[in-house]
């Protein structure tokens, strides 16, 4: 087992598809082992768990399936009712007026228990109480198409109300990842979602999170062993998994031991992007950062940033490039925030690509806008090179999509063919590995989505090449540190005072 596996092994959190969880479900009760109905219960009791540790005692209404998804709700509604809650439960039969065995068998001990009041295949109230907790438990990760007839007219109940909704797994009307190209007009909106043992996938798309709420894993104790040995290309960051990437730095290092970093940015008019690149690479640690611009922004640089060293190109308003800029000792090299689109840059990213091939690379902004035209006339990244492109940038080196899986996807097949890691910005920005795995980040805020962000995470990435880490660690490390400069910054001003100045200042 290599260095890379055993990272994974300790530190990464893996994510399952459905169809995989339900293996994992099957393989804890073979191997521990444990009845189903037993399992069901130890879920149910992490929902009930957490509605008692987060809500006040109150009035809940439970909406049940006839699957185990409802199965989870009649227990959770059998221990709040234990716990003196009052509860009342409105459950459902599918099309045959059946449940599953396992729902079925907690069906029959809610009704021995008649502690609730229970209504089978009623219409749900139009209106409730405000202040009623809403658990909904009608379908988890099974379903494979859209909701029709009444389960959707249902869900549609659920959303009319003011309540606050708790849930189970997942909300009503996602399922299988299968349905998320689909259209999803009955979805319920929860408030809370809690999801067992692992998040699912549909929290980390725009698409379906905007159904999901806040969510909170919960371990229900799946089988350890099963978990390791179930292969999977989705993981995602917590905060120990950045912090398991950093490195303790010897007392005695000197800045040569810290790395040469090299970024090429700004033009006329976008000197910021330089500014702002250059001072994240600086506060993340580089040991000597020289920037290239073009005439117009050599006293900008001079006078904002008097930690890195600055040379010229030629051009007056752009940049160019030249031989000098052949510099010895070279770690890692980012292009791209503020350098424009000038027909003539094209041929200053290639130059630049081309002579720092074999060094750490990242490539963001207006380096994204050029690539594809290199792309189509042949030229080849260089081997590990971080490309950070948003939606737009990347549609525009791809071609269009309508989702965020679909990006995903082709991130995927992009990553593989070009050997490059594709760090895919935007809410729960997504590190795609060449060899197809997909990181989640799961920090950050909306507060982040303002002018100059990107720029400074290109300056965070190349100062951690820069200093040894490989791409993919700076591409983990770096987004993580991104996304919490970006926390910090919003506990100190609020969402809406997020600035990139702002992150510089948190880094």
């Amino acid at each position: 087992m290599n260095s890379l596996q055993i990272f994974y092994l300790c530190n990464m959190r893996k994510m399952f598809k459905t169809a995989e969880i339900r293996e994992l479900d099957r393989l804890t009760m073979k191997y521990e082992p444990i009845e189903s109905v037993a399992l069901m219960n130890r879920a149910a009791l992490t929902v009930y768990d957490f509605i008692i540790k987060t809500f006040d005692n109150r009035k809940v209404l439970v909406v049940a399936g006839s699957g185990n998804n409802g199965g989870d709700g009649l227990v959770v509604a059998d221990m709040l009712a234990i716990s003196s809650w009052d509860v009342e439960v409105w459950c459902y039969t599918n099309s045959k007026g059946e449940r599953s065995s396992d729902c079925q068998y907690y069906y029959d001990k809610l009704l021995r228990g008649g502690r609730c009041k229970v209504h089978v295949d009623e219409v749900l109230p139009m209106v409730i109480d405000d202040d009623i907790l809403v658990v909904d438990a009608l379908f988890g990760t099974g379903l494979s198409r859209p909701l029709q007839g009444d389960m959707a007219c249902c869900v549609r109940q659920i959303n009319q109300w003011k309540s606050v909704v708790v849930s189970i797994d997942l909300p009503s009307g996602l399922g299988e990842e299968s349905t998320y190209e689909k259209q999803m007009s009955d979805v319920v909106y929860a408030t809370h979602t809690v999801s067992f043992q692992f998040p699912k996938l549909a929290f980390f798309l725009p698409e379906t999170a905007c159904y999901v709420g806040q969510w909170h894993v919960r371990d229900i104790g799946l089988h350890a062993e099963a978990i390791e040995q179930m292969p999977t290309n989705i993981f995602y960051m917590t905060q120990t998994t950045a912090e398991s990437l950093l490195k303790t730095r010897s007392r005695f290092v000197h800045k040569g031991d810290m790395g040469r970093a090299l970024l090429f940015v700004g033009a006329y008019s976008m000197m910021g992007a330089a500014v702002l690149a250059s001072k994240a690479c600086v506060n993340s640690g580089v040991g000597v950062l020289t920037t290239v611009v073009p005439r117009c922004g050599y006293e900008i640089m001079q006078i904002s940033v008097p930690e890195s060293l600055c040379i010229c190109s030629d051009e007056t308003l752009h940049a160019t490039w030249n031989e000098r800029f052949n510099i010895a000792n070279i770690k890692a090299v980012g292009i791209g925030p503020g350098i424009g689109r000038d027909f003539r840059t094209k041929s200053f990213v290639r130059d630049v690509l081309d002579s720092y091939r074999d060094k750490g690379m990242v490539i963001d902004a207006d380096a994204l806008y050029h690539l594809k035209e290199l792309i189509a006339d042949g030229f080849s990244l260089p081997c590990k090179a971080i490309l950070t492109p948003h939606e737009g940038e990347f549609d525009r080196l791809t071609h269009e999509h309508t989702t965020r899986l679909q990006r995903i996807q082709t991130a995927m097949s992009f990553a593989n063919k070009h050997d490059v890691v594709v760090v895919l910005k935007g809410a729960y920005t997504a590190i795609v590995a060449p060899d197809q795995r997909v990181i989640y980040n799961t920090t950050g805020n909306a507060g982040m989505a303002t002018g100059g962000s990107g720029d400074v995470l290109t300056g965070i990435i190349t100062a951690l090449l820069a200093q040894g880490y490989d791409a993919e660690q700076a591409a983990m490390l770096g987004v993580n540190m991104h996304a919490n400069a970006g926390d910090k910054a919003k506990t100190i001003y609020g969402e809406m005072g997020v600035t990139a100045t702002r992150m510089l200042d948190s880094l």
